[in-house]
Parts: structure tokens; C-alpha cells; sequence
């Protein structure tokens, strides 16, 4: 009877060791699966950020003024949409003025196919990594406004 005995303490010795492989496998498994739900969720941020946008944009190369009350930039003119625009400073200065902050209302010259056009609109974003840099967004536009961004975004040409 003691070799039964002996032979169910060897059984249970390695049963423990298949046991703690296990564990240790599961262990493993579970960061790998929790990586890739994280990246999943990073992309589908990602996504959402990218699909917010509501206006098709368009690359333009041209150059505007930003003003607020009796304060004025020039600015270059980088994307352009019905929605908003992305813009530069102008020159080489080493960030846009203190007055264009986020949430700051703001007028916008530009001219799009030969109009001149002065529009409303929000500072929405400035660009951390680049502090020449600032996205606007279009307030209330007239209907002419937005049929000639909408049609001829790609005309903008230089002031």
C-alpha cells in the first residue's frame, strides 16, 4: 500500500506542475489579449477622430488675414473646407499671437476664384506641436459662402 502512496504523492507532484504551466500560460494569454483589445480601442479612437470630420477638405495654397477687432495676422492657408480651415502663421515668427487662443472668435479674409470673401469663425484647435499652427472653425456662412467653398475650395489663391 505505501508504493500507492508513494506513486499518488509522485501523480500529485506533477499534476501540480501541469497545473502551474497552465497558470502560467493563462497568465500569458491574458496580457496578450488585453494588448491587442487596447490597440483595438486605440484604433477605433483613432477612427472616430478622423470620421468626425462632417466637410470633404482640400488642400489649398494661398494666404488670408486673421483678425480680432483691431488686431490682425497674415496667415497661409493649408486645408480648406465649408467646414473650417487649417492655417500658418505667415513668416517666420515663433507661434501665432496670444489672442488666438482656443475657443477665440476670429474673422478669416481669403479669396476663393477672384471673391474676396470675410468669414466667422472659432479658433477650435491649436496644434501643441506646432504653435504656428491653428485650426479654424467657420461660424453661421451665407448660402453664397458656402456653395463657392463648396465648388471652388481649390481656388484659393494668394492675397
Amino acid at each position: 500500500m505505501g508504493q500507492h502512496i508513494g506513486g499518488l504523492d509522485e501523480a500529485t507532484v506533477v499534476l501540480s506542475g501541469v497545473a502551474e504551466q497552465q497558470r502560467l500560460l493563462v497568465d500569458r494569454l491574458d496580457a496578450t489579449v488585453s494588448g491587442a483589445i487596447a490597440k483595438v480601442e486605440s484604433m477605433s479612437s483613432l477612427n472616430d477622430r478622423l470620421e468626425r470630420r462632417r466637410h470633404q477638405r482640400t488642400l489649398v495654397h494661398g494666404s488670408g488675414r486673421l483678425s480680432s477687432g483691431s488686431r490682425s495676422i497674415e496667415i497661409d492657408l493649408e486645408d480648406l473646407s465649408v467646414g473650417g480651415v487649417r492655417c500658418r502663421l505667415s513668416g517666420n515668427a515663433a507661434g501665432l499671437p496670444d489672442w488666438v487662443t482656443e475657443g477665440a472668435q476670429v474673422e478669416i479674409r481669403l479669396n476663393v476664384a477672384g471673391q474676396e470673401l470675410t468669414l466667422p469663425a472659432r479658433v477650435r484647435r491649436r496644434d501643441p506641436g506646432d504653435p504656428t499652427c491653428a485650426g479654424l472653425e467657420f461660424g453661421l456662412l451665407p448660402t453664397s459662402a458656402q456653395e463657392l467653398l463648396m465648388t471652388q475650395a481649390g481656388s484659393v489663391t494668394t492675397r
